[in-house]
């Protein structure tokens, strides 16, 4: 049996820390959420001040596992 997981991780900066773990085998982008055609859509409708924007980045691999860098 497979166990579906996520990994946070604490950083100063999680667009360099996703562009460096995006090439590893299968990462990318995940995906917007249902509903919205961007991460930045989805922050725009619930009001996110846009300097909050780049607080986050998001991978996956291809079985759906999560990487939050934050």
């Amino acid at each position: 049996m497979a166990t579906r997981w996520s990994l946070t991780s604490d950083c100063a900066n999680p667009a360099s820390l996703a562009a460096f773990w995006a090439p590893a085998p299968g990462c990318a982008e995940k995906p917007a959420p249902p509903g919205f055609g961007s991460r930045e859509e989805r922050f725009a409708h619930h009001e996110v001040p846009e300097d909050e924007w780049d607080d986050g980045a998001y991978l996956s691999d291809p079985e759906g596992n999560e990487f939050c860098l934050v």
